[in-house]
């Protein structure tokens, strides 16, 4: 556009300038520019880390293998300790405390999805599980 907010004519179309090579003053790549003497670090090529994951995530003898929509948090039993619920894909609703499995339950059918919900108001307040599984909604309450 021309300072009287017409577009430039054919010929007289200014072109922008290149862009700068390199990186912008004052950064680097590839080194770690931190002071040694006050953060006690050695300065060298940045390493990349293998894996985010932590090894916790993957236990092959738990024995459960569920999408993220079947593993929930909550508190089943009212007495402050949450537990891990998981409906895996063998049909089973497990119910973990910690590392230790605390129950199972039989599913009919394989699960969807799972939430708990409070449909009450009695105290102590334990939740309910839904289970989506197929066309149905199935409920699981006192899981004991």
């Amino acid at each position: 556009m021309s300072e009287d907010g017409e577009p430039p004519s054919g010929g007289d179309a200014a072109q922008a300038p290149p862009p700068p090579a390199g990186p912008p003053p004052g950064h680097t790549t590839g080194k770690l520019q931190l002071d040694p003497e006050v953060m006690n670090v050695q300065t060298g090529p940045v390493e990349r880390i293998s894996s985010v994951w932590l090894d916790a995530w993957q236990d092959p003898v738990a024995n459960a293998k569920a999408f993220s929509q079947c593993v929930r948090l909550a508190d089943v039993f009212g007495d402050g300790d949450w537990r891990l619920l998981v409906a895996d894909a063998r049909k089973k609703l497990k119910v973990w405390k910690g590392t230790t499995l605390q129950s199972e339950h039989n599913l009919l059918e394989s699960a969807v999805a799972i939430t708990p919900f409070y449909s009450e108001a009695n105290t102590p307040r334990t939740p309910a599980v839904a289970v989506a599984a197929g066309a149905f909604v199935f409920i699981y309450r006192n899981l004991r």
